[in-house]
């Protein structure tokens, strides 16, 4: 395989290569905008995560004082596989509410990426075609 560079022989290929890449520019612009709602909609599904974790830790805070004063009027304990069992879904609980955190860790730094991009991308694709065209008039 050789790593040799093709040379643009005739003026069509100049012209093809030309249109493409202004046509590349195009759809690059043309994609911006989905990539914005694409962040709004990742920080839109971050703050949701949130609001889970948030909602998630109070049932399993109530779910604990539950299995913990689970008496009976007259002060009698209630049985105690009702205990175990509110004792086990405060557990799943416990253990989702981790997942969840750390998936939204993981999508916090996602969201702050794809929202970067969306600041520089258009910025770039401007600076690029720019040097591009600048380039292009120098050729001639």
């Amino acid at each position: 395989m050789s790593n040799k560079q093709t040379d643009i022989k005739t003026k069509d290929e100049v012209v093809q290569i030309e249109r493409c890449t202004t046509e590349t520019y195009q759809l690059m612009k043309k994609i911006i905008p989905n990539y914005k709602k694409l962040a709004d909609a990742c920080e839109g599904y971050f703050k949701a995560q949130l609001v889970m974790i948030k909602a998630t830790d109070t049932l399993y805070n109530c779910l604990e004082a539950m299995a913990d004063t689970s008496l009976e009027e007259g002060g009698q304990q209630t049985h105690p596989d009702l205990q175990v069992g509110v004792k086990n879904m405060s557990n799943v609980l416990k253990m989702w509410k981790e997942n969840l955190m750390s998936v939204c860790d993981e999508f916090r730094s996602t969201c702050s990426c794809i929202r970067g991009d969306v600041t520089t991308f258009p910025k770039e694709i401007d600076a690029k075609e720019k040097e591009y065209k600048s380039q292009r008039k120098r050729s001639r």
